[in-house]
């Protein structure tokens, strides 16, 4: 079957072809393991912009487990609180953080002003799906029970997730409603993950060879919900969430040349269905990923409006 090659913005590059993440493959699951290594030094190596400070903390997870989390702010010094993005980065659920998530850490720091923490959350093979969920709602926890030490507004914590991050961020969201948490300001969904139900979405279909394509999409479901009941699975792909009440209002960003577009606007009419508060902005011509390459001028349109509708969460205009 030949390939399909899309037309994508010209404001964006190329993207490199597609990701392959069957780690049942041999070769493919050696480049992970490389890509896993030179991931984390990069990380740890990390230089912030001129006028960003970046430090390494840490927090106790559900199981007494210390959990590291990166803290992005603006080098002053404040008496006032200001809000608190907390990151949850993509990855397929099996991947550290990268070096790009920092940098949009970084933007978004520098155009708002608010403190941005991005959990280490463990992963798969080496966690189960609840332990990853655990990890994120606990740096929840954390941040609203220190939030005097970090200099952060516990009413102005804002979920951000972009693809696996994403389902982290929208199933945190269902769970600090459902253990009666006080609600985050908003959640920022960025080509989320929500469904392992593949087969329902024409998008998985029309773009199969895409970047992020639909055998690595099928295999990240697989390999994050392994053993995991259905409890744990609502969460970890909350479009199969019963109960979408009662949630913060949402921002939902599907790319148009992405696998997880329908997944995405089908998530964001369920919260609309429900009464919550959504925006729903598709972007033209993008693909899973493309806000790497923060000198597009797409790109930079996208993060600019990302931040204002941030700020409409903290200010209560959304």
């Amino acid at each position: 079957m030949k390939k399909r090659v899309y037309k994508y913005s010209s404001e964006l590059m190329n993207p490199p072809g597609s990701i392959h993440c069957n780690r049942r493959n041999p070769v493919i699951a050696l480049k992970e393991r490389q890509n896993i290594i030179r991931n984390k030094k990069a990380v740890e190596s990390y230089v912030p912009p001129d006028g960003i400070n970046c430090s390494r903390e840490s927090y106790v997870s559900y199981d007494k487990e210390n959990v590291l989390f990166y803290r992005i702010e603006k080098n002053i010094e404040t008496e006032q609180p200001v809000p608190c993005i907390i990151y949850f980065h993509g990855g397929g659920f099996m991947m550290p953080l990268q070096t790009i998530m920092l940098e949009n850490a970084a933007y978004y720091a520098t155009r708002t002003g608010y403190k941005v923490m991005l959990p280490e959350y463990r992963y798969a093979p080496h966690a189960s799906c609840s332990t990853t969920i655990e990890d994120c709602f606990h740096m929840v926890l954390h941040m609203r029970e220190n939030h005097k030490k970090y200099g952060i507004d516990p009413g102005k914590i804002i979920l951000y997730g972009e693809s696996a991050g994403g389902a982290l961020a929208a199933g945190i969201a269902h769970l600090m409603r459902d253990r009666k948490v006080p609600q985050a300001a908003g959640q920022m969904l960025i080509y989320p993950a929500t469904d392992y139900h593949y087969e329902k979405y024409g998008s998985m279909e029309e773009y199969q060879y895409a970047v992020w394509p639909k055998k690595s999409n099928i295999f990240m479901w697989k390999y994050y919900l392994k053993g995991a009941g259905p409890r744990a699975i609502r969460y970890a792909a909350p479009m199969n969430m019963d109960n979408f009440k009662n949630l913060p209002p949402a921002y939902v960003e599907p790319q148009e040349m992405d696998v997880m577009r329908d997944e995405g606007i089908g998530y964001a009419k369920r919260l609309e269905n429900a009464g919550c508060s959504i925006e729903l902005k598709v972007i033209p011509a993008s693909y899973h990923g493309f806000d790497s390459d923060h000198t597009s001028p797409l790109v930079q349109r996208v993060l600019a409006y990302r931040c204002k509708v941030m700020k409409k969460f903290c200010e209560k205009l959304f």
